[in-house]
């Protein structure tokens, strides 16, 4: 692995700033999945109130995360805490691959299904990065 590409990831600043902002807009985000069924978004198949708990906890669990990070930024917890959601976002995608809360066309439905998958695949790449950063941090 090349140190300096490490030390940079290692030694990236990350400010309050971004914390606030993600906080305020997963809040957002809360209210608008919680009201598109009654806003009558088209697309929206019944499924969707199945898949809303998990989406709510995921969006919860990030306004929780980055608030806590607001005040208590250590790099080791900052770790942790993107490895815990990122294994909720995993949940998320694979509730919404099964349930698969849209009522579009079967062409589609295979496209939207494709970016979840590769959606979980990532989110499961981005967690193992996390865990081995849990592991760099707390070694040292």
């Amino acid at each position: 692995m090349n140190n300096s590409w490490f030390e940079n990831i290692k030694n990236k600043k990350h400010k309050r700033s971004e914390y606030i902002i993600s906080v305020v807009v997963n809040i957002i985000l809360l209210y608008i999945v919680n009201n598109l069924k009654g806003w009558g978004v088209p697309f929206l198949a019944d499924g969707w109130t199945a898949c809303l708990w998990v989406l709510n906890i995921s969006l919860i669990s990030t306004v929780v995360g980055d608030f806590i990070l607001i005040f208590f930024n250590f790099s080791w917890f900052r770790a942790l805490v993107h490895l815990l959601l990122n294994i909720i976002s995993i949940i998320v995608l694979y509730t919404f691959f099964v349930i698969f809360p849209f009522d579009l066309s079967s062409t589609w439905e295979l496209v939207f299904k494709i970016f979840i998958l590769i959606g979980m695949f990532g989110t499961i790449i981005g967690a193992a990065v996390e865990l081995t950063r849990v592991f760099l941090v707390v070694k040292r």
